[in-house]
């Protein structure tokens, strides 16, 4: 009886993580489409229909919004530039403000080998971009990628060079990486 109800645990936990969610697709053209859709783990979507299944990447897609449904919250992916790279990286937008926003970079790997729609993934960076700016600009280190410290103190001081007051917390470590959406919120109210 144990042995039966643990297969059924794992049968429903893979169709869990592995099934599309519904979405709302912002595709270049203009179009906002409500659609089924997952990450993909090569910096593109996965978009499902009843009868097909399409790969879109930047050339297709501005912005896709995720209803997660084990957490019930909307998770807001874009593709964004960096500089001296050519093509636009797909990242989770953390924090949308007037003046700012802080996406997170993901490192996506395939769970099961003859799966490859079932994907997790684990932050690698954050990047803040200035709303009248063009481009990401990395300000922290995160999970495996930060072994050796986050750098946070200096790039996030770095970022925020234009907010001494900003930049004072942050050196001080008054604002810390753990808790850096503070220094994006304190730029939008208080900076500029």
């Amino acid at each position: 009886m144990r042995y039966l109800f643990l297969i059924i645990v794992i049968i429903q936990s893979n169709n869990i993580f592995s099934q599309s969610e519904n979405s709302i697709v912002y595709y270049i053209n203009g179009k906002v489409l409500e659609e089924y859709a997952t990450i993909g783990y090569r910096n593109n979507v996965i978009i499902r229909k009843k009868k097909s299944t399409s790969v879109l990447d930047y050339k297709w897609l501005k912005r896709v919004e995720i209803i997660d449904p084990v957490e019930k919250i909307k998770r807001i992916y874009e593709y964004v530039y960096m500089k001296n790279k050519k093509r636009p990286f797909l990242m989770e937008l953390l924090y949308d403000g007037k003046k700012v926003q802080l996406y997170s970079r993901k490192a996506y790997m395939i769970n099961q080998p003859n799966e490859p729609y079932s994907v997790s993934t684990s932050d690698m960076a954050h990047y803040g971009k200035k709303k009248n700016e063009q481009f990401v600009k990395e300000i922290s280190l995160e999970g495996m990628s930060a072994i050796y410290g986050n750098r946070f103190k200096k790039k996030g001081a770095d970022f925020f060079s234009d907010c001494p007051i900003l930049v004072e917390k942050i050196k001080s470590k008054k604002i810390k990486n753990k808790n850096k959406i503070k220094a994006f919120e304190f730029y939008d109210k208080s900076c500029n």
